[in-house]
């Protein structure tokens, strides 16, 4: 029977400042190109996730919680296990990646890293919202838009908070298959610009390994 959800945070980075960091080695494998949410987890979570020969789920929705605030929770699902990505839409850093991934880009990209680890292993949610022109998600986007950014990073990671135990429950909407373990990850948009990324993370980009991308996974779209 399944236990409580495990927690962990990641960050919501830009193209910049994710090709800072990891871009010279991972050029090839196109993840340079649009906002990319980063997550640490263990090994046998990011192997199940990335690996091929398991059946997959993913699902996406834009969901409000008793309070009023807002987030977008991405679902991946394999071998028993769901990885919740938690974004609150907080910060314009946070609506100009849902904007991107939903409109422009029309996929979600993703690095998983394992705990402790140096490698990445990519996935990508394609068409996160199935008609960005329909009338239900350009409704939704002028709710967003009408509301006034919190530029503050303790407002933002106050509302992650809340949001996390808002996306427990909303989790179970999302499962698609038997879940036996599930985590929850924050999603922060980081504030570090490039080159101090770039300094942070030489060290260990220099011992990074030649890495692979995933193949998209179709997607279950939603939005609340």
């Amino acid at each position: 029977m399944q236990g409580k959800a495990q927690r962990r945070s990641g960050l919501l980075l830009s193209a910049e400042q994710f090709g800072a960091a990891h871009g010279t080695r991972l050029a090839h494998a196109g993840m340079v190109d649009q906002h990319v949410l980063l997550a640490s987890l263990p090994a046998h979570v990011v192997q199940r996730l990335s690996s091929p020969g398991l059946p997959h789920a993913q699902g996406f929705a834009v969901v409000e919680d008793d309070a009023g605030l807002r987030g977008a929770l991405l679902s991946l699902e394999a071998g028993g296990v769901q990885v919740v990505l938690v974004v609150p839409l907080l910060v314009q850093a946070a609506r100009d990646w849902l904007f991107e991934a939903v409109e422009r880009r029309r996929q979600v990209k993703v690095a998983l890293q394992v705990d402790a680890g140096a490698g990445l292993e990519f996935l990508c949610l394609a068409r996160p919202v199935a008609q960005p022109e329909a009338a239900a998600w350009q409704a939704l986007r002028q709710r967003i838009d009408a509301e006034t950014p919190e530029g503050a990073h303790l407002a933002q990671l106050l509302q992650l908070a809340q949001l996390l135990r808002h996306a427990e429950r909303r989790s179970r909407a999302l499962q698609q298959h038997e879940v036996g373990e599930r985590w929850v990850v924050g999603m922060v948009a980081e504030r570090r610009d490039a080159q101090r990324l770039r300094e942070d993370c030489a060290a260990r980009q220099a011992d990074m390994p030649t890495t692979r991308r995933q193949p998209p996974l179709s997607a279950r779209s939603a939005s609340a």
